[in-house]
C-alpha cells in the first residue's frame, strides 16, 4: 500500500509538470504557419536601415570638389579713428590644382569607403540570416527526434506500471530514473521551443506566431561541396578586404592632399584701398600677394603624420588578406574533415546494425518490450549525434560561402535550396 501511494504522488507530480511544459510549449500555436526558405530570404533591407547610405547619397549628390578660390575675404579698419581714412582689404585665398586632384581622390575614396562598409554590413545580415535558419531547420528536427524520445519513455512509463501492478518486490529506481528523464526530454524541448522564438524575433524583428520551416527541396547535404566548388572566391571583391585597400586608398589620398598643401606657393592676392584727401585714386588703391618658398621642411608634421597613415593601411590591407586567405583554408580543410567524421560515423551506424537487429527482436514475443524500447532509443541517440555533425557541416558551409562574399553577388542566389 505505502509503495502504491509513493509511485501515485511521483506520478502525480510529473504529470502536473508534464502537462505545464506542454501548455507552454503550445503557446501560439493556433497563428502556426509555414515558411519557405525563399520567403525568408526575400526579408530585403530597406534604405533607411542601411547605416552608410546617407553617407553615399551626399557624396554622390552634395558633396563638391575643391574649388579653385578656396574663400573670399572683406576687411576693413580705421587709421587713428579718422573715420575719412578708412582702410578697405579685399583678399581671396586660392587652392592649387594639386590640392584639387588630391580631394578629388578623397571623395573618390571615401566613396569606395562607405560603399564597402555597406557591403560589409549587409554580408553580415545575410550570414546571420542563413545560420538563423539552418538552426531553425535543425531545432525542427531536433524536436522531432525528442518527440518520438518522448513517445517511447510513454511506451516505457506503462509497460513498468504494469510490472509494478503485478510484482509484489520490485525495485522502482527504473521508474524513477524513466520519470526524471521524461521531465529531462520537456526541458529539452522547451529550451529547444525557446531557442526557436529567439531565433524567429531575429529574422522578424518581433516575437510573434510560431512558424514552421517548409524543408522541400531544402539543400541535402551531399550538395553541399559541389557548391561550395562552383562558388569562385575573389579576394579583392570581399568586403573586408575591399574595405582596407579603400582605407589604403584614402590615407594615400591624404598624403598627397598634404604634400599639395606643403608645396603650394600661391597663398592669397588682395587688393586695398586707403583713403587719404592728400593722394590721387591711383595711389589709394594697392595690390598685394602672399607666395610661400617652398622648402623640404613645409608641413613637415602633418606630412609625417600621413605617410604614416599610410604605411599602417598598407600594413593592414596585407594582413587582411592573408588572414581571409588562412581562414578560408581552415574553414575548407574544417568542412572536409567533418564529411570524413560523418562518413566514418555512418559506418559505425551500420556495424552496429541497431536497425536490423530491432527489426528482428521487434517480431520475436518472447523479447522484452523494453529491449525493444532500449534499442529504439539507442537508434535515436545515433540519430541525434550524426544530426550534430550534420549541423556541424551546415554551418561551415555558411561561413565558406560568407569567406567568399557569395551572399553579394548580384543576382541573389538561395544557397539552401537544391
Amino acid at each position: 500500500m505505502i509503495r502504491s501511494m509513493s509511485l501515485n504522488t511521483i506520478s502525480c507530480y510529473r504529470s502536473i509538470l508534464i502537462l505545464f511544459f506542454i501548455a507552454l510549449l503550445s503557446l501560439d500555436l493556433e497563428g502556426q504557419r509555414v515558411w519557405t526558405v525563399d520567403q525568408l530570404l526575400d526579408l530585403n533591407l530597406i534604405e533607411d536601415e542601411l547605416p552608410y547610405q546617407k553617407n553615399l547619397n551626399f557624396i554622390n549628390n552634395e558633396a563638391k570638389g575643391m574649388p579653385f578660390v578656396d574663400r573670399y575675404e572683406f576687411r576693413t579698419e580705421t587709421d587713428e579713428m579718422e573715420f575719412e581714412r578708412q582702410q578697405y582689404q579685399f583678399r581671396v585665398k586660392f587652392n592649387s590644382s594639386d590640392e584639387r586632384k588630391a580631394y578629388d581622390q578623397i571623395l573618390s575614396a571615401n566613396k569606395d569607403r562607405y560603399s564597402w562598409l555597406q557591403a560589409q554590413f549587409e554580408l553580415e545580415v545575410w550570414e546571420e540570416r542563413y545560420k538563423n535558419i539552418i538552426d531553425l531547420y535543425f531545432y525542427q528536427k531536433e524536436m522531432d527526434l525528442l518527440g518520438q524520445d518522448l513517445e517511447l519513455l510513454s511506451d516505457k512509463k506503462k509497460v513498468l506500471k504494469k510490472i509494478l501492478d503485478n510484482e509484489t518486490q520490485v525495485d522502482v529506481s527504473e521508474w524513477i530514473s524513466n520519470e526524471a528523464e521524461i521531465f529531462d526530454v520537456l526541458s529539452d524541448s522547451l529550451e529547444l521551443e525557446l531557442k526557436k522564438k529567439g531565433i524567429l524575433q531575429k529574422l522578424f524583428g518581433r516575437v510573434g506566431q510560431i512558424i514552421e520551416l517548409d524543408v522541400f527541396n531544402f539543400i541535402q547535404i551531399q550538395s553541399i561541396n559541389r557548391i561550395v566548388a562552383e562558388v569562385e572566391n575573389v579576394a579583392t571583391q570581399h568586403p573586408d578586404n575591399a574595405l582596407v585597400m579603400a582605407e589604403e586608398k584614402l590615407a594615400y589620398a591624404e598624403y598627397n592632399l598634404e604634400l599639395a598643401e606643403a608645396n603650394r606657393w600661391l597663398e592669397f592676392a588682395q587688393i586695398q584701398y586707403k583713403s587719404d584727401d592728400d593722394v590721387s585714386f591711383q595711389k589709394e588703391i594697392s595690390l598685394g600677394t602672399s607666395i610661400t618658398i617652398p622648402y623640404k621642411n613645409n608641413n613637415r608634421v602633418k606630412k609625417n603624420d600621413a605617410a604614416l597613415e599610410l604605411l599602417e593601411k598598407k600594413y593592414e590591407a596585407n594582413i587582411e588578406e592573408e588572414e581571409n586567405k588562412k581562414g578560408l583554408f581552415l574553414e575548407e580543410a574544417k568542412i572536409k574533415s567533418l564529411f570524413e567524421q560523418l562518413d566514418d560515423f555512418k559506418v559505425m551506424r551500420e556495424n552496429q546494425k541497431l536497425d536490423s537487429m530491432f527489426e528482428s527482436f521487434s517480431e520475436d514475443k518472447i523479447v522484452s518490450p523494453l529491449v525493444l524500447i532500449g534499442l529504439k532509443r539507442s537508434i535515436l541517440r545515433n540519430a541525434k549525434n550524426q544530426m550534430d555533425i550534420e549541423k556541424d557541416i551546415y554551418e561551415s558551409y555558411i561561413n565558406i560561402l560568407t569567406k567568399k562574399a557569395a551572399f553579394l553577388k548580384v543576382p541573389r542566389i538561395n544557397y539552401l535550396k537544391d
